[in-house]
Formats: structure tokens, C-alpha cells, sequence
């Protein structure tokens, strides 16, 4: 219910793209990747475990947004960070205007939202 109090927003990449992004700052320091933190293929083979698992909560996100890919080196980033904020602000945007989720957003809870059971 608390997610559709706003956008939500879906960043995806190819798993050896994100990899390669945990290991440039350090697959060590996530739990996810304890016993695969030196293994470049494992974390991506992690990751396209966890991606496969959790493919029908990352569905149900109102904007999805692949990270783009260096053509020329598969596996490394394709845009500036300043071009992947853009291109995300973009499709937001047209989001929130094309479906009317604009209409529907709010920054308060209205009575009745939350009900709190069993005390």
C-alpha cells in the first residue's frame, strides 16, 4: 500500500553489468555476495538467481529502466550518470503524466489507510 503513495521506480541491468558494478566498489562489504566477493562470474550468476526470484515484485514497479550497456565492452556502463538521471527523470515524468498517477498522489495517509489489528 506505502508504494502507492508515489512512483516506483525499477532499475535493471544484465548481470554481468551489475556485477561488474559490485565489484568495482566491493561485492565484500554485501552479505549477499559472502563466499563469491573475489569471483566476478559468481556474483553475476548470484545476481541472475536473485533477479529470477524476484521478477514478480520487480513487474508490479510503475517505471522500469535498464541500465544501458557499452556497446563496444558488453558488461560495462553505457551513459554518464548525469545521462541515466535524465533519461530516468524522463520516464517518470511521462509516467506520472500519460496514466493520471499524478492525480492519485498524496503526501499524507487519509483516514482509513492504515488499520492496525490484534492489540
Amino acid at each position: 500500500m506505502h508504494l502507492r503513495n508515489g512512483v516506483v521506480l525499477c532499475l535493471s541491468g544484465t548481470p554481468s553489468l551489475l556485477a561488474g558494478r559490485i565489484m568495482r566498489d566491493g561485492a565484500g562489504t554485501r552479505p549477499l555476495f559472502k563466499g563469491v566477493e573475489d569471483d566476478a562470474d559468481a556474483v553475476a550468476g548470484k545476481i541472475e538467481e536473485m533477479m529470477k526470484e524476484r521478477a514478480p515484485m520487480y513487474a508490479n514497479a510503475d517505471v522500469q529502466v535498464r541500465l544501458a550497456e557499452n556497446e563496444d565492452t558488453p558488461g560495462t556502463e553505457g551513459e554518464t550518470l548525469e545521462e541515466l538521471n535524465v533519461r530516468i527523470m524522463r520516464c517518470v515524468k511521462a509516467r506520472i503524466e500519460d496514466d493520471g498517477t499524478k492525480d492519485r498522489l498524496r503526501s499524507e495517509p487519509k483516514p482509513g489507510d492504515i488499520t492496525i489489528t490484534g492489540a
